[in-house]
């Protein structure tokens, strides 16, 4: 009987956290899978990297930067990636091995010469979203979406298999962008973006071997 009564408080107090703290389910999500990715691309480093503060106007990051500007090197306000900087045209890799989910292979730019983009009809532009299934110690499915793709260059379609670094498409300037660059995300088994980098998933750049231990917590 108080086994059952512990049980019950330990899933009421999670639940009122999850409803309450902003992020916590993903982080528990996380930190419950040994799951490794992979930079999706070879060309450079990310400039932007996910924000972590919730509130509009306050920055945060996974290196433990705070501030209330955009600032490249760390995030963008309200921003739910990460940016690598390429040039159009750079080869974007799986950073894990998966089935590709959905492909959006014809949108083009949004924004106007000012930066004022369409994000409500066109916010990825050219993408393609790649599930991660069974993957890591709870057996859940993740998702990687890589955006601002060059248009007609995903050489992948819909329930194809793609190994770990295997090639999707083209670095591009398209949605809702205002220079060349990649958008990449990780979603959630709740479909709730995270933050890889926060959250200790990412292993490594392409072309290097991912880790096979689980994170040390």
């Amino acid at each position: 009987m108080q086994s059952r009564i512990r049980i019950f408080v330990t899933l009421t107090v999670l639940t009122i956290l999850a409803l309450a703290i902003p992020g916590f389910h993903s982080r528990v999500e996380a930190q419950t899978t040994w799951y490794w990715l992979s930079n999706p691309t070879s060309a450079a480093t990310p400039n932007y990297y996910y924000d972590l503060d919730r509130n509009v106007g306050a920055l945060r990051d996974w290196t433990g930067w705070e501030g209330s500007q955009d600032t490249s090197g760390h995030t963008y306000d309200q921003h739910r990636g990460t940016d690598y900087p390429v040039a159009s045209g750079s080869n974007i890799y799986a950073s894990q091995a998966g089935v590709v989910e959905d492909v959006v292979n014809y949108a083009g730019n949004t924004c106007d010469l000012a930066c004022n983009c369409d994000t409500a009809t066109n916010l990825w532009g050219t993408y393609v979203l790649v599930s991660h299934s069974n993957h890591g110690g709870d057996n859940q499915t993740y998702y990687t979406r890589y955006a601002h793709l060059t248009v007609n260059s995903a050489q992948v379609s819909r329930n194809s298999v793609l190994g770990w670094n295997g090639y999707i498409a083209k670095s591009g300037n398209t949605g809702a962008s205002c220079g060349s660059h990649l958008h990449w995300s990780v979603e959630s088994p709740l479909s709730n973006p995270v933050d890889p980098f926060n959250l200790d998933m990412v292993c490594g750049n392409y072309g290097d071997p991912l880790c096979s231990t689980s994170p040390g917590r």
